[in-house]
């Protein structure tokens, strides 16, 4: 009888290791000269723009100051009437638009502190408000790109910087000016209200203003979600 041929066992050949590409030390080098330049770019269109803001500024401090002090004088502590008197004044100087007279309230919360503002005028280099509480408030001016000045037209602002022992006290007419950069502890005592002018790169500045609100939004979500899954239960 024919003898029958066993099957071998199939030879496999092993599997070499695949292994991934790497970037070339060119590659590597490339994107590196690339971001530098764009670094430097973006720094020198900062420069420029920041060594030029003033022919961006429609407002002055030393006239809005005059200006809440003529207010307060003709209204006293009547605060509606002094935010009024403001609004009608600059809309008349800068017509055009420039001026919201639309007084719409909203409230806002940075740095702890939480009051109402009323929007007089905004840009990337500009912003006037009317910002106040009539409860009173505390918390922390935060550290800006633009300097901010705060003209009281009722009740007094103290303020506090590390290392002093006494509070910085700016009642009635007077201007609390936060210089750009600088940071410090403020507090509203009671009810009080102030023209708020920033002055410089507004854009950053959104990130500190919205910081508080997105807090509480995630909280109330949580806790809503919390409430919701107990009650289900």
């Amino acid at each position: 009888m024919p003898s029958r041929k066993k099957n071998s066992p199939t030879q496999t050949s092993p599997r070499t290791p695949r292994t991934s590409p790497r970037k070339s030390p060119r590659t590597s080098t490339g994107t590196l000269t690339i971001l530098s330049i764009s670094i430097a770019l973006i720094s020198a269109v900062v420069y420029f723009l920041n060594s030029h803001l003033e022919r961006f500024y429609i407002f002055s401090t030393s006239e809005l100051h005059d200006l809440s002090l003529r207010a307060i004088s003709t209204h006293g502590n009547d605060t509606a009437a002094v935010v009024t008197f403001i609004a009608g004044e600059l809309s008349e100087k800068l017509p055009g638009g420039y001026v919201n007279l639309d007084q719409e309230w909203i409230f806002n919360n940075a740095g702890g502190a939480m009051g109402a503002m009323y929007i007089l005028h905004a840009s990337v280099t500009e912003y006037l408000i009317i910002f106040g509480t009539a409860v009173g408030t505390e918390g922390h001016s935060g550290r800006h790109t633009a300097d901010d000045y705060f003209h009281i037209l009722k009740g007094t602002q103290l303020a506090y910087t590390p290392g002093s022992f006494e509070p910085e006290v700016y009642p009635q007419g007077s201007v609390h000016h936060l210089e750009r950069g600088t940071v410090k502890q403020y507090k509203m005592d009671e009810a009080c209200f102030a023209l708020e002018y920033a002055r410089g790169w507004i854009p950053p500045m959104l990130f500190f203003g919205f910081a508080d609100v997105s807090a509480v939004h995630l909280m109330c979500r949580r806790c809503g979600g919390r409430l919701g899954l107990r009650a289900n239960k």
